[in-house]
């Protein structure tokens, strides 16, 4: 779950998203958690509540928390559209 630092984090993006603009401000969220995890899932939610945002979730399928320190193999790399 979000700690205090994700909430302030969320309420700067929100804060900065409330102005009107004429591009929806684009907001990038991942995680090595998996599109599963709790956390992403409520950020997620919070963020797309609010027109002023367009939000990009990129997320591995499973938990590969610990997996950057690996040389990467892309093949296996696939887009889920949700």
């Amino acid at each position: 779950m979000p700690g205090r630092i994700h909430w302030l984090a969320i309420g700067c993006v929100l804060a900065l998203a409330s102005t009107a603009a004429a591009d929806p401000l684009r907001v990038l969220v991942t995680n090595d958690d998996g599109i599963g995890a709790p956390g992403i899932d409520v950020l997620v939610r919070a963020l797309t509540a609010n027109p002023n945002l367009a939000v990009t979730v990129i997320a591995p399928a499973t938990n590969s928390s610990g997996t950057g320190a690996r040389l990467a193999n892309f093949d296996f790399v696939e887009r889920v559209q949700l």
